[in-house]
Order: C-alpha cells, then sequence, then structure tokens
C-alpha cells in the first residue's frame, strides 16, 4: 500500500463527513430520536457499514477501523451518509456522482463527542420533480476525484470515464434524468390549483370527496402550494407509528409563527431535545404523582374533589325542572379542574384569574377556528395584510402575555414560601408549573420562559376544549340512544358499589369504554390532525415525499371508511365490544388517532381519556338525560371551528336514586393533592436521560 493510497482513504473518510445536506444538530437530534427497526431500510446502515469494512476499502487498517467504530461514526453519522454507504455497497453510481458533486463541509468526530458548528442551510438533493445529473470529474470543493479515492470497481469506471470522456457506458448512466414518482396530483385551476374544490363544504369532507378515486395517497394544490393528503389507514399508520420521526415537522407560516414566538411551543415546535425534553417533563410530572399518591391517578383526586359542585349544580336544575345546556357546566368544571393541574388550587380558587384562564381559551379558540386555512394557504394574503386571525391573534398575545405574568409571579412566590432557607435546590410540586418554573433559573435552562408561557396556552386549550366537546357529544348519543343510555347505566350500577365511579372501575366498565371510544371515532373533533411535514425525502407505497412538504393526515376518511367500520355514521359501540371475550377490542382501538399518535401524538392523551371516563360516567350514574331540542347526531352536520362539534342543544334531567351522603362530606373535605418535594438535580438528569425512552404510547 502506497502512501498515495493512504492519502486517498483519508481523502474518502473526510468525504464521507462531509457528504450531508442538513446541519449536523439536525441529524444528531434526528438520529437519536429514531427508533430503528429491522425492517427500516435505514436500520440496515450499521450492518451495511461493517460489511464494507469487512470487504476491506483499500488502506483501511484495523487501527483505523476500530477507532472510527469507537468513535460511534456508525451511530452518529448523518442521514445522507447513511444514503451514501448502502449506494456504494449497492453500486448506485448515478447517486454516488451526485453526493460527491454536492459534498459540503461537515462536524469532525471525537471519540463520542460532536465539535458542532454554527447551523447552515446547505444544499438540497432534490430541488424539482425532475432533474438531470451530469459528473464532469469534479466536486464542489474542487478537488479532483482520484481513481484510487474509490473502491476498485468504480475507480475503474472513473478512470475509464477520465480516459475516453463517454459518461453512459463508464458510469453505466443510462438515464440522467431521475424522475420523483409524486402521488396523483387532483386537476385544478391555474395558479388557484384546487382553491375552489376546498371551498364547497368543510375541508375535511372536501377532501374525501377528492380523494374517492385514489387509494394510498394524492396531491392537492393551493396557491402554488403542493401537498400530501394521506387517504388509506396504511399510509395514516405509517406517519404516525413506523416513520412518525420522517414526517416530525410542522407546516409554518407569518400568523403561526407570531402565534408561537417563532414555533417555541409545543405543537409547532422542531422535533428536537428542547421538544423532547418539554414531553418528558410532563410526563415525568404525572408518573411521579401517582407514585406518591399510592399509584392512585392525580386526575382522579382532583375530579372527585371538584365533582361535588358540579353535582350539586346539576342537581339544583334537575329539581327546578329547567332545560339547560350541559356543555356550558362541564366547560365551567373542566376549566378548573385543568387550572388545578397546570397552576395549582391557590390560582383556580381565585375568581379573577380563573375568568381570565377562560378568556384566553376562547381566544385561542376564536384564532384556531381557522388554523386549517392558514396551514392550507387558503388565505395568502393574510401573510401581510391586516384581517380578523391577526387582530384575533394580538389579543390573545395580549391577554397571555397579562395573565402569565400575573401566575408566574405568584407561581414564583408560593414556589419560595414552600421551601427552608436549606433546601434551595429543591423543587416543591403540586402542579404542572410548580415542575417547569425552577428549570428557568438554572445556569443552563432547559427551556425558556417563552417556551413555557407557550406550552401552557396550548394545555389550556387542548386540556378544555377537546375534553368538554367530547363529553358533550356523548350526552348527545346517549340522548339519541335512550336504549344505550340505559345500558350503560345498568353496567356503572352493577359494578360500581360505591358513591363514586373511580378509574380503577374503568376495567368492569366495557359498554361505556366502548361508547367512549365510538364517540371519538364518529365526530373525529380534529378530523385532519394537525398538519405534518416531512424532515427528510422519504417513500410512502412508492411514491416519494420529497423534503419539507406538507402532509395532510385524513383522519376523517380513516375513521369513516366503510371497508373498516360497516355503517360508518351510525353510533355503534358494539363494534369496539369483544361480545365473546366480554371486553374491549383493544386492537380496533389502536388504529383510532383522535390524539394522533407518535412522538407528534398529544402528550395528554392519558390524562384526557382519564378524565372523559369521570365526567360521562359519574354523569350518566346520577342523572338520566333528555333532549329539549332537535339535534341531527350525524357529525357531517357538526360545525368546523376550533373542533368538530354539534350545535348547540338543551337537556333536562332526572335524579337517579344515589346516596349523597359522600357527597356533602367531600364538599367540605381540604384537598388531597399531596406536594412532591425532589432535588432539582436529579429531576433534571432524570428528563435529559428520559428523554431517548419515551414511547409512542406515553405521548
Amino acid at each position: 500500500m502506497t502512501e498515495t493510497d493512504k492519502a486517498s482513504i483519508k481523502s474518502i473518510i473526510e468525504k464521507l463527513k462531509r457528504g450531508c445536506v442538513k446541519s449536523s444538530e439536525y441529524y444528531l437530534d434526528l438520529f437519536y430520536l429514531r427508533q430503528l427497526k429491522h425492517e427500516d431500510k435505514i436500520s440496515t446502515f450499521c450492518y451495511e457499514m461493517e460489511k464494507l469494512f469487512d470487504k476491506g476499502l483499500p488502506g483501511l487498517d484495523e487501527e483505523n477501523r476500530t477507532r472510527m467504530l469507537r468513535s460511534r461514526l456508525l451511530s452518529a453519522v448523518p442521514e445522507t451518509i447513511k444514503n451514501y454507504l448502502e449506494w456504494l455497497s449497492e453500486k448506485k453510481w448515478p447517486e454516488i456522482v451526485h453526493i460527491f458533486e454536492k459534498s459540503v463541509d461537515y462536524k469532525e468526530i471525537y471519540q463520542g463527542k460532536f465539535q458542532i458548528k454554527e447551523e447552515v442551510y446547505l444544499n438540497k438533493i432534490y430541488k424539482s420533480r425532475t432533474r438531470s445529473y451530469k459528473f464532469n470529474g469534479t466536486c464542489s470543493s474542487g478537488s479532483f476525484i482520484s481513481p484510487n479515492s474509490l473502491p476498485k470497481s468504480l475507480s475503474d469506471k472513473i478512470e475509464n470515464f477520465i480516459k475516453t470522456g463517454n459518461q453512459s457506458k463508464c458510469l453505466d448512466l443510462r438515464k440522467t434524468n431521475l424522475t420523483i414518482k409524486l402521488p396523483p396530483l387532483i386537476p385544478g385551476k391555474f395558479y388557484l390549483g384546487n382553491y375552489f374544490d376546498l371551498k364547497e363544504q368543510p375541508v375535511h369532507l372536501s377532501l374525501t370527496k377528492l380523494g374517492e378515486k385514489y387509494h394510498h395517497a394524492f396531491c392537492i394544490n393551493i396557491f402554488g402550494q403542493l401537498m400530501v393528503v394521506l387517504n388509506s389507514r396504511e399510509a395514516i399508520v405509517q406517519i404516525l407509528s413506523s416513520k412518525t420521526l420522517e414526517y416530525a415537522d410542522r407546516p409554518s407560516c407569518f400568523l403561526l409563527q407570531l402565534a408561537t414566538n417563532n414555533s417555541k411551543d409545543l405543537v409547532f415546535s422542531k422535533p428536537n431535545i428542547q421538544w423532547l425534553q418539554i414531553r418528558t417533563a410532563f410526563h415525568k410530572f404525572f408518573s411521579d404523582m401517582k407514585k406518591l399518591h399510592d399509584r392512585k391517578d392525580m386526575t382522579e383526586i382532583v375530579f372527585l374533589e371538584i365533582w361535588p359542585d358540579m353535582y350539586n349544580q346539576i342537581e339544583g336544575l334537575t329539581n327546578k325542572k329547567e332545560p339547560y345546556e350541559i356543555k356550558k357546566i362541564i366547560y365551567e368544571f373542566q376549566s378548573k379542574i385543568l387550572s388545578v393541574l397546570l397552576f395549582g388550587d391557590e390560582i383556580a380558587e381565585d375568581k379573577y384569574l380563573l375568568n381570565e384562564i377562560r378568556k384566553l381559551d376562547t381566544k385561542s379558540k376564536e384564532f384556531i377556528s381557522g388554523l386549517y386555512n392558514i396551514m392550507l394557504n387558503m388565505n395568502p394574503l393574510d401573510n401581510f395584510l391586516d384581517n380578523p386571525s391577526l387582530s384575533t391573534l394580538c389579543q390573545a398575545l395580549n391577554l397571555q402575555k397579562s395573565l402569565m405574568c400575573k401566575i408566574f409571579e405568584r407561581a414564583t412566590r408560593r414556589a419560595r414560601n414552600s421551601l427552608l432557607s436549606d433546601q434551595s435546590d429543591n423543587i416543591c410540586m403540586r402542579s404542572i408549573i410548580d415542575l417547569l418554573l425552577p428549570l428557568l433559573s438554572l445556569e443552563k435552562s432547559l427551556f425558556t420562559e417563552t417556551q413555557i408561557k407557550n406550552v401552557l396556552t396550548e394545555l389550556i386549550f387542548a386540556g378544555i376544549d377537546g375534553i368538554v366537546n367530547t363529553v358533550n357529544s356523548f350526552i348527545l348519543y346517549m340522548c339519541l340512544n335512550s336504549n344505550l343510555q340505559t345500558r350503560v347505566y345498568m353496567e356503572i350500577k352493577n359494578n360500581v358499589h360505591g358513591d363514586f365511579v373511580v378509574l380503577g372501575d374503568k376495567k368492569n366498565l366495557i359498554v361505556t369504554e366502548a361508547c367512549i371510544y365510538e364517540t371519538l371515532r364518529l365526530v373525529s373533533q380534529i378530523p385532519l390532525g394537525i398538519f405534518r411535514k416531512t424532515v427528510i425525502r422519504t417513500e410512502l407505497f412508492g411514491y416519494v415525499i420529497p423534503e419539507e412538504t406538507i402532509v395532510i393526515p385524513n383522519l376523517w376518511k380513516l375513521h369513516h371508511d366503510e371497508k373498516i367500520y360497516k355503517d360508518p355514521f351510525k353510533f355503534d359501540p358494539d363494534r369496539f365490544i369483544d361480545a365473546e371475550k366480554l371486553s374491549l377490542k383493544i386492537d380496533d382501538t389502536k388504529f383510532m388517532f383522535p390524539f394522533g399518535t407518535g412522538k407528534r401524538g398529544c402528550p395528554g392523551k392519558n390524562v384526557a381519556l382519564n378524565l372523559i371516563f369521570l365526567f360521562v360516567s359519574s354523569l350518566v350514574k346520577n342523572f338520566e338525560f333528555k333532549l329539549v331540542d332537535d339535534v341531527d347526531g350525524d357529525p357531517r352536520s357538526f360545525r368546523l371551528t376550533s373542533n368538530l362539534e354539534p350545535k348547540s342543544f338543551r337537556v333536562q334531567s332526572t335524579l337517579r336514586i344515589t346516596s349523597t351522603t359522600n357527597l356533602i362530606q367531600m364538599s367540605t373535605k381540604k384537598s388531597e393533592v399531596k406536594t412532591l418535594c425532589t432535588d432539582r438535580s436529579s429531576l433534571i438528569k432524570s428528563i435529559q436521560e428520559n428523554r431517548h425512552n419515551l414511547s409512542d404510547d406515553e405521548s
């Protein structure tokens, strides 16, 4: 082996380091968040790399091989380099030549540590649907690719090319045009695209109608913006589960950037380490509080403390035989429950602050009601001109700023008073904000104050309206199906022996649980989910989805697919019940995504399901409901605002025979929520270590 050969090997190794199309931080985050699976093509990277080493690259001795393995090149190399090594093993010469042409500077690798430079926006491989590639013997850095710098088979081809100049024969580039096969595009009008197709009826119904002739996916075009709509269960499951990180980004525009302070939030944030740490902190809080309360869920404790007041209010209306909107009562008490979970009972008991929290929720709802139009780019001029959405958003941001300052001040004072002088490194928690605030006062904070304010605001909206609308719809379907309401009541009566329904009763209330899942399926409150955007170029059932493409999962189509659900617009909870085993069909519920799933799924899914169960079972156990107004239960007639919901309706209720002894006792009982004190350093270490182990189910 000559010194020239050895120098050439060093050159190719350097090119391996430089052959990426994204910033180093981007790929580092992406790789460590990825859950590799055996059938995933990218997951064969380590095997292909070692196989390449075993074949023996010229000049790569055992010492260099060991050093590369120890430096964790195998586990930290960026996505494009993984592709490069696969191409090299599979002899895909056009792609190999092109990646050398687009070679860029990358980070240096040291024994498992990375020296990351400032983020630089780099070239992308795929700029358009069709592109021609031409190799001229040089790469973008200007250095000549020597035949000795590549494996022998490729060296021979390059050398032959240099001598003859015959590109097609030497490099086997029989096709100089590489065509990306996108899903079929719905025909539209010039420039406007499919704008008018989506204006005919609510957007989820329009997209379902447009996709009738297509299977897995199709494309739409709105004012020149190309988007991919997922149209089958298989496609949606793939992007939400097995390829969740390849589709983990979110669309963005001026209004969304303004609303989230440039994506400093939980819903629209980039899928980076901070984003995952916030989710981890959220799950850790509820997990640790459950341990503190002897495996009793905190949502159950708070609900049972609020329930007596709710019971008394409904009982008063029942005795007066007055019709009332059950939704308003549910909203009043769910907003209080959520305020306790987020900010503590002290703030939830402050009528002024609780009213301000409800105002912020209302303003957020007004803005979010136009979210699909914003993400679909239906009103592109809204990004530049004054408009109602911008006005509503500014009002919401002003309200958020004022409210969060007061809450932060109150929570900080409470935390200071709860600690002794020798416990300065302790954190005492009774609510989410008690966990997040102390993490701001670190030398290197895990989160920023803006992030925490935005996350809390999103939790206010999602935690109130999603649960309220589900419980309200559940009561509607109980009224429309009186026999089913009786069936649910008899199940509760026969299986709940105390005065209160608790989460431990879930396993015995199969019909109640099935009715909850059927409500979530039939209504599909967020019919198109929150749109995704690809972080890398990926494939889907033979189609290529380019990088930074907006992807729309049509959950409405999934939840009302006649091939999956017989008579899909009928309220039929028995579709989720195994009649032989008298149990819930767990596998069927896994293919429903009212809360999303994967790393982008709702972090409060379990909290929401627990509260929905406690609300509906407690209401049906104690009251019988009848409709006063005519309401269409077909969700195709529901209004699409911030959620899909039925029009307002009133009910009358009848009190069932029940004991109120414990209700009277509980209404005067002191809160059972305990204070969890923990060491700040241990908490931070736990959040940082556990973020890689956060499973999709936890999400």
